[in-house]
């Protein structure tokens, strides 16, 4: 039996925290989180965790693992603690805002060898892996431009933005991610531009609600990122890319999927010919409600 403990008990620690607890063979032990709500109470009632403090959970030899779901400032200490425990850890995005501390913790972890995954998830979602695979094939020709779009379902209270990070390295930085992913090759130059067209509340904490990304590779390849914290049809998330022999696209609705488009007969004279392959749907994200302070 895997014994785990998840620090944070706000919008993503419950999500983490569920898909934890309903595992076969694993035990969420402990759930760790400061602020005393309702929310805490019944996720910990929920799984069957106990509510414990950090040092606790390190000092527990029996916890194989830990989840780091609370807020960005928290994630550097909680990863080096872990590293100096042993203990296997996921933890979620991004590592630190202040890049040599970042630098830092992975040098320890990596030296400490416990097995360590940062919540990059759409790398192994079906529909963009099967896209990237077939892609990395060859099967597609050469990949010349990648286009995506990516909608939270409603924007964060300022609360969470305010140590989150901000739009760029919070929330975009899955799409950045995943254009790293699809390319393969490093970036070479990136020109982005934000506003604050639907939060308020976000542009009084400082921060972007709606952003254009372009990003250009190594070798000219290009893409274009197009973002906001709402989307009028919940999460939303869509993907395509631009091969020289077809165009492959991931949707997300009504179920998440993988179509491409290629010349019929292999005469681009003659029209196009469109494949949609079925792949698994995305699990909506909860809505914004008491966020971790860890």
């Amino acid at each position: 039996m895997i014994r785990l403990a998840c620090f944070g008990a706000g919008r993503i620690g419950r999500v983490h925290a569920l898909n934890a607890a309903m595992q076969p063979g694993v035990t969420l032990a402990y759930l760790a989180d400061p602020v005393a709500t309702p929310a805490r109470e019944a996720l910990a009632a929920q799984t069957g965790a106990s509510i414990a403090d950090p040092d606790t959970i390190f000092a527990d030899g029996r916890i194989d693992g830990i989840i780091i779901a609370s807020s960005t400032d928290s994630h550097a200490g909680l990863l080096l603690r872990a590293a100096e425990a042993g203990k296997a850890v996921f933890c979620e995005k991004p590592i630190s805002l202040d890049m040599a501390l970042t630098e830092e913790v992975m040098r320890k972890v990596e030296a400490s060898g416990v097995p360590c995954m940062l919540g990059f998830q759409r790398r192994y979602d079906r529909s963009f892996r099967a896209l990237r695979d077939r892609v990395a094939s060859g099967a597609s020709g050469p990949l010349e431009q990648v286009v995506m779009f990516s909608r939270d379902p409603a924007p964060p209270p300022r609360s969470y933005v305010e140590t989150s990070g901000g739009m760029f390295r919070d929330s975009s930085i899955h799409d950045v991610d995943m254009a790293r992913f699809l390319l393969n090759e490093p970036i070479a130059s990136v020109y982005a531009t934000g506003s604050c067209l639907i939060s308020p509340e976000i542009g009084a904490a400082g921060d972007v609600d709606s952003v254009m990304i372009t990003m250009v590779s190594a070798s000219g390849r290009q893409v274009q990122i197009t973002a906001c914290r709402r989307g009028p049809m919940g999460y939303d998330q869509r993907l395509e890319v631009l091969c020289a022999n077809e165009v492959s696209t991931a949707v997300q609705y009504p179920a998440t999927r993988r179509s491409k488009i290629r010349p019929r007969g292999g005469d681009r004279r003659h029209g196009a010919r469109a494949y949609q392959i079925a792949g698994a749907c995305h699990g909506a994200l909860a809505p914004w409600g008491q966020n971790s302070t860890i």
